[in-house]
């Protein structure tokens, strides 16, 4: 052994992204490999590279060199896996080998299988071949089959608890080299008990039925990780010094590999070059010009123009981009309508190309924000297309670069709850035992969980869990995808990269975000409602009533419930506060309104009617002038530091992005050092920087930058135009699209208001989803059959096709004959109320009777019905009022005979004789300022927030049949009141009606729920 005077503890271990089956942080193994003084971390997880960008920034933080590579194992099922070898990397053919066989073998656990067709990894490796890779296996039959190949790259794995002499016998016969190995998969007792807790929730067994949980290594049952770090490597190969020697041979081989990309992985757009993609881009930003501008923009426009195109495109070729906004715009012109967003749409090029539909000189842009020549991270373009037609662009996408695309992963962890509920579970509990457990559980506030639960759920939390997919983010690359990552399907069948956002964007991989939107399926429905109306079409595109004062009157009234972007509570009182709404102030109002904020907004206000104010510093003279001195968008934060601190762009957009992070406070005292440093260079007084730099605090979590306010604020102005001159239009598009903010009840309550009936789902005049339907001369709403609870979308299909080719059902028989439904479907159409037009006189009680002595004839050989009108049906009493309200929200999920707030009318009264107020409703808010009032409500949204004492506190906004209204519960009284409001959905509300700014809300003192009179206060 005293030749042997370095080894290599950590170079197969096993981190907790090997999902459900590792505990290990990629931080931890670095942190304890570097503690002990080691050169080399080696990270294998089974069968995946989801820690890579992690693992490669770990170990970069603890000085360690990185092994980078994976533990193979077979595609049997899961209880039957078998470890077949473990691959490392030396270079990025080695990289591209082991990301294919990753891929495929994950693809292999359920398309290959119904073929009959099992993949073997190590028949593909022979295919392939092992260049750029090093083999580690412990098994004598996958050695010799890969020996064949040669013994070049290829090790013999000594495991403790293998049989030393045996495997060196094999290698010898074989003529290949052996390695110590040591899994390390939990150093400690409360990593066993994690590891046999997650063991539990893969196999959905409490953890005391567990086998030995070490059993559970992919390695299989004759190797067993090392439960402990303190017994060095060397003690436990002291008989095997060339194993030890062969470790080390590995890890110098493998910590010098070069994997990933030096730069940005830029899309291949139609084979052409940089040079070639820059040439096709500067022609189709020309033709752009004619579409956007017109034939004769004027001298001024056109230099502006001019000028502003040909700076970004500078930047956009020398940073590689042209390839990327070629893919981008081929992409949203393989669709009829788009959204542009983000910080993409303050270029020029954007605009041109069709991909954004702001124009950034028009609203003074910041294309900066967007990329710059000091920009390190890449950026990225966001295109929203309406929710129903987002599948058919992936699917462009998907077949168009098939083989080189896949969405970004989103690495999803264990939260407060779904910890708990698989805590319980591990714990022995039943589902439904689980499931109850929960209602009770309020997150950490209130009833405590069982101290074991709690224990187990704590050793849970905030693990990774699963691999599922980002909302929008698409990868598309120039070659084979597995040159970059490896891919796995998700249910729908799309692949999926290796890495969430962030671990993308550290390897060079660029996104593309595809977003579905309801709003602009909301808009198009409309749109395509009221154009048979019109001789002058509206046309998507060129529907543009952005000065329409009309609309800015509209908006002002804070009437905007429904309308995307400005819907909000906080954001339909700011408007109401603001009193202005054209289009750029719409833009400010929406950025404005962010968590972080709220001390800035009344200042805003004050300052926009009016109120004086001078910059903080002389440096920021002229440059926040359109917010009145107010920092609103992201890229002022990058305007504020470059000119108050001299940042130059790179660093004021990293400020920028550092304030977005969840890691960010270490990094935000840094730059804080750095601003008040650059804010004195600058002539920055002491005092007017630190309120500097609190506005730039202000930014911390989420934020918007204008050009991506200003692209939605586009759909809003649109939206707004049509519910002004269009509401029943308007409002059928919203509900069948799936709403907004609030839920469809209450978007069906503002229909009642506007005047409009609200109609339950019947048999004959209902489609699938809802419809405008004129009874009687006046214009009503008409639920959809797809309204009703438990009937399928197959049944409500085959209704609509048997009324389209036999026409209308004549009565009930006619129904029962020619749709035949099951009790259950049946049952659910008689209570909701949706047979009343065919029931021939029949009441509910006798229709059920009708159904049941329809279905005895059928059992009884003889099915048909006629004759059957000639039996007499008994008299039964009818459902009474009370149960008909009752069955209409049981079976259609909501109220539609009346608001819900009318049928507590009597208990509503009851409450408030015992003190409260005077009882009013939302109609006299504006005039009972500073008074005592009770008013009736039902719940429409919440949003609980913290006091800067982090105390929680709620907005809450109810309805009555008058208006939605806005309350707000102060810590005290949202301490008491937080269980009522839970507990029900009708309310009576005491409270003071007080005015921000000409925006009421109640201060809540008193609060009864009204469905259960539960008082409380």
């Amino acid at each position: 052994m005293k030749n042997i005077t370095e080894v290599c503890n950590y170079i197969h271990s096993r981190s907790e992204y090997s999902l459900l089956r590792g505990v290990l942080s990629v931080d931890d193994i670095c942190r304890r490999a570097a503690s002990a003084g080691e050169r080399f971390a080696g990270i294998t997880d089974i069968n995946n590279l989801y820690a890579l960008p992690a693992f490669l920034d770990a170990a970069e933080k603890h000085s360690i060199k990185p092994v980078v590579g994976s533990v193979i194992t077979d595609s049997a099922p899961l209880d039957e896996r078998r470890y077949l070898f473990t691959a490392y990397c030396l270079n990025r053919t080695g990289f591209q080998t082991l990301n294919t066989i990753i891929s495929r073998l994950n693809n292999d656990f359920s398309p290959y299988r119904e073929s009959g067709y099992s993949y073997d990894p190590v028949s593909d490796l022979l295919e392939q071949g092992r260049e750029g890779l090093l083999i580690v296996s412990s098994r004598p039959e996958v050695l010799s089959r890969l020996r064949e190949a040669g013994p070049s790259g290829l090790y013999t794995g000594l495991f403790r608890g293998s049989s030393f002499d045996e495997l060196r016998r094999t290698a010898a016969g074989l003529g290949i080299k052996t390695a110590a190995m040591r899994e390390i998969v939990c150093l400690d007792e409360q990593g066993e008990r994690t590891l046999r807790l997650l063991q539990a929730v893969e196999r959905g067994v409490p953890a005391a039925r567990l086998q030995d949980v070490v059993a559970c290594s992919a390695l299989g049952d004759s190797v067993k990780p090392f439960p402990r770090e303190d017994i060095p490597l060397q003690d436990y190969f002291s008989a095997a010094p060339e194993a030890l020697r062969g470790t080390m041979e590995i890890a110098d081989a493998a910590a010098a590999a070069d994997l990933l990309p030096r730069g940005w992985v830029f899309p291949e757009f139609n084979g052409l070059s940089d040079d070639g993609a820059g040439d096709e881009l500067r022609r189709l930003c020309r033709e752009g010009i004619r579409r956007r501008y017109g034939d004769n923009p004027g001298a001024e426009k056109t230099a502006a123009i001019g000028k502003r195109l040909e700076y970004e495109l500078n930047i956009i070729c020398r940073k590689g981009f042209a390839s990327y906004f070629l893919v981008v715009r081929d992409i949203v012109n393989s669709a009829p309508r788009t959204c542009g967003r983000g910080s993409a749409a303050s270029s020029i090029v954007s605009y041109l190309l069709g991909i954004t539909h702001v124009d950034p000189l028009a609203y003074n842009l910041f294309f900066e924000r967007f990329l710059n020549m000091y920009r390190v991270d890449p950026p990225d373009i966001d295109v929203d297309f309406p929710w129903d037609e987002r599948e058919k662009a992936l699917n462009y996408v998907f077949s168009k670069y098939q083989g080189s695309s896949a969405m970004v992963a989103d690495h999803v962890h264990f939260k407060r709850r779904g910890a708990a509920r698989e805590a319980a579970k591990a714990c022995g509990m039943t589902d439904m035992q689980a499931n109850e457990l929960m209602k009770k559980w309020r997150g950490g506030r209130g009833d405590e969980l069982p101290l074991e639960i709690a224990e187990a759920a704590a050793l849970l939390y905030g693990r990774p869990r699963y691999i599922g997919t980002h909302p929008g983010g698409v990868i598309i690359t120039p070659g084979p995808i597995t040159a970059y990552t490896h891919v796995q399907p998700q249910v729908s069948g799309i692949p999926v990269i290796a890495w969430e956002k962030d671990g993308a964007e550290a390897c060079g991989l660029i996104k593309i975000d595809l977003l579905g939107n309801r709003s602009l399926a909301v808009l198009r429905d409309t749109i395509n409602l009221v154009n048979p109306g019109r001789s002058d079409k509206l046309d998507w595109e060129s529907f543009q009533p952005y000065s329409d004062s009309r609309t800015r009157k509209f908006i002002e009234s804070g009437d905007t419930a429904g309308i995307f972007y400005i819907e909000s509570p906080a954001t339909r009182q700011l408007l109401k506060k603001m009193g202005c709404a054209d289009f750029e102030h719409v833009v400010s109002a929406s950025s404005i309104i962010r968590p972080a904020a709220n001390k800035w907004i009344n200042e805003y206000i004050r300052r926009m009617k009016g109120g004086g104010y001078k910059p903080l510093s002389p440096a920021l003279e002229g440059v926040l002038d359109e917010t009145y001195g107010i920092m609103v968008y992201q890229e002022d934060v990058a305007r504020v530091s470059m000119a108050a601190a001299g940042f130059n762009p790179g660093e004021a957009d990293r400020l920028r992005k550092t304030l977005s992070k969840k890691n960010r406070a270490e990094k935000l005292v840094r730059w804080r050092e750095r601003f008040m440093q650059g804010a004195a260079a600058c002539g920055t007084a002491p005092e007017d920087a630190e309120l500097l730099w609190d506005g730039i605090l202000s930014f911390d979590g989420y934020s918007f930058c204008k050009s991506h306010s200003a692209s939605y604020a586009l759909v809003s102005y649109r939206l707004a135009w049509l519910k002004l001159r269009y509401p029943l239009e308007f409002m059928v598009s919203v509900i069948n699209n799936g709403g907004g903010f609030y839920a469809r009840q209450v978007y069906l309550n503002i229909v009642r208001r506007m005047g409009f009936p609200v109609l339950k789902p019947d048999i004959n005049r209902s489609s699938g989803r809802y419809t405008i339907e004129t009874v009687n001369g006046i214009r009503s709403l008409r639920a959809g059959l797809f309204q009703i609870r438990e009937l399928s979308s197959e049944l409500a299909g085959r209704i609509l096709d048997e009324r389209e080719a036999a026409g209308e059902f004549r009565d009930f028989n006619d129904f029962i004959s020619r749709i035949e439904p099951s009790y259950r479907h049946i049952r659910m159409m008689i209570k909701s109320g949706s047979l009343d037009s065919i029931a021939d006189g029949c009441n509910r009680p006798q229709l059920f009777w009708r159904y049941y002595h329809s279905r005895r004839r059928v059992e009884s050989g003889n099915p048909g019905l006629g004759g059957m009108g000639e039996l007499p049906v008994p008299v039964l009493r009818g459902y009474s009022r009370a149960v008909c309200l009752r069955d209409e929200v049981d079976t259609l999920d909501l109220f539609f005979s009346k608001h819900p707030v009318e049928l507590f009318a009597e208990r509503a009264a009851s409450g408030a004789v015992s003190g409260g107020g005077e009882m009013i409703d939302s109609r006299l808010l504006a005039e009972r300022i500073g008074r005592q009032i009770s008013i009736t409500g039902t719940l429409a949204a919440e949003k609980e927030v913290l006091t800067s004492a982090k105390k929680p506190m709620s907005f809450i906004s109810f309805e009555d049949s008058w208006s939605i209204f806005e309350t707000v519960f102060f810590p005290a009284a949202w301490n008491a009141f937080e269980p009522v409001i839970s507990s029900g959905f009708a309310f009576l509300i005491s409270g003071t009606v007080e005015s921000d700014q000409g925006a009421e809300y109640i201060n809540v003192s008193r609060l009864i729920c009204l469905n259960r009179m539960r008082t409380v206060g």
